[in-house]
């Protein structure tokens, strides 16, 4: 099973990086990866309304 942190781009100092791309509006909550070839993409895709920091609840409960 596949985890988050497997496709984080770690850096020297420990640090690290994430690409995501958040979708509002969509018919189910799901995570997805999507691999391309300048490194991976999390698409986390959210059915609330991007409005009054819905969507972003949304996303940090699915993470």
């Amino acid at each position: 099973m596949n985890t988050l942190s497997e496709h984080i781009q770690w850096k020297g100092d420990g640090t690290g990086s994430l690409q995501v791309r958040v979708t509002p509006k969509a018919s189910v909550n799901r995570i997805r990866i999507e691999e391309r070839p300048e490194g991976p993409l999390v698409r986390v895709d959210v059915t609330v309304e991007p409005e009054d920091g819905k969507a972003n609840k949304q996303v940090v409960k699915l993470l």
